[in-house]
């Protein structure tokens, strides 16, 4: 079908194809299948473990900001520059439902039972979609000012926690009733997620740290600093018992969830790492430079640390100095920061 893979090691697998920055990367549920949002206006869905692509989601008419699988893994909802949601079928690549916006779509995720659609969009407003009416005006979710980055269900689907362009990050009843307002970041918070448990969320930031809150009394816990440039994405692993962040200054890095201690950095790509996210036991990440890479999280936990970009930016050496930056607060070009 177009596309390729090319594997560089039996623990890593390259994910091509895209001729634009990849924004955006999911696993499906089962850990087959990978999912991946780009610049290019597509959303790609390729083979987890051959790198093989397996379909191509074309429709929407800018970046393809954000990507997510429903959970028995036959739908995926992407996130566009276009001002439009969509949730298309896996196996056709046809749209199902378009979900129209006032402005560009930051993030989108299902539900649990994935009967409901979530998004954070760039007017500043988070929205909850009924997918058995989706013409049905929106739970609207509204205090953020300035544009909603990341969006995200707790496990129990009790709260819903959106990270702004304000520096907050904000926690929602089901209902889109505002619960409390997460403060800590000097700077616009790009991206939130869930502790498996729901006992924690984690936050990442253009400030360049991430930040682990205590979801039932918004008690910053840990600041997860070192990155040199912004946190662009944050994950949990499946056990909760590692924290994942990836950032333009190309690397990611896995940090112990419970004490804040980093366990590895990463580099796994030329240019900025734009989305990253967990399986059980694999890592993908999506980068400017137009692939995204699965790594296996023992074998990336186990590998042995190398002098290259991280330590030469360090010492004041950037080995990319031609390379133009991005735009990072959405003012401009919207090709990094996708969900």
């Amino acid at each position: 079908m177009g596309g390729g893979a090319s594997s560089e090691a039996s623990s890593e697998v390259s994910l091509v194809g895209h001729s634009g920055p990849i924004l955006a990367v999911a696993f499906s549920a089962s850990g087959e299948v990978v999912a991946t949002g780009s610049k290019d206006c597509t959303a790609r869905l390729y083979d987890a473990a051959s790198g093989a692509l397996k379909i191509t989601l074309s429709g929407h008419g800018e970046s393809v900001l954000s990507c997510a699988f429903s959970g028995d893994g036959g739908r995926v909802v992407t996130g566009g520059g276009d001002a439009a949601a969509r949730v298309w079928d896996a196996e056709t690549g046809e749209t199902a439902v378009e979900l129209e916006h006032p402005a560009a779509v930051r993030a989108a995720v299902f539900s649990k039972d994935d009967r409901r659609v979530l998004t954070g969009c760039t007017d500043g407003v988070a929205r909850i979609f009924d997918l058995a009416a989706p013409a049905a005006p929106p739970t609207r979710l509204e205090g953020h000012a300035g544009a909603v980055y990341d969006v995200c269900f707790a496990p129990d689907e009790a709260t819903i926690a959106t990270a702004g362009h304000d520096a907050t990050v904000r926690l929602w009843d089901a209902t889109g009733a505002a619960i409390r307002t997460l403060k800590g970041h000097a700077s616009c918070v790009y991206a939130v997620a869930f502790a498996p448990r729901g006992a924690r969320v984690v936050s990442g930031s253009e400030d360049r740290t991430a930040r682990v809150w205590d979801a039932a009394t918004g008690a910053a816990l840990l600041t997860l600093a070192g990155h040199l440039g912004d946190v662009s994405s944050v994950a949990y692993s499946g056990d909760g018992a590692v924290i994942l962040t990836g950032s333009e200054d190309r690397t990611l890095r896995l940090w112990d969830a419970e004490s804040g201690a980093l366990r590895r950095t990463c580099e796994k790509h030329h240019a900025e790492v734009n989305a990253a996210a967990f399986s059980a036991d694999r890592i993908v990440t999506g980068s400017k430079d137009r692939t995204a890479r699965v790594v296996d999280l023992q074998a990336t936990l186990d590998e042995k640390p190398r002098r290259s970009f991280f330590r030469r930016k360090e010492a004041g050496v950037d080995p990319f100095p031609d390379e133009p930056e991005l735009d990072l607060d959405g003012s401009g070009d919207d090709e990094s920061h996708g969900s």
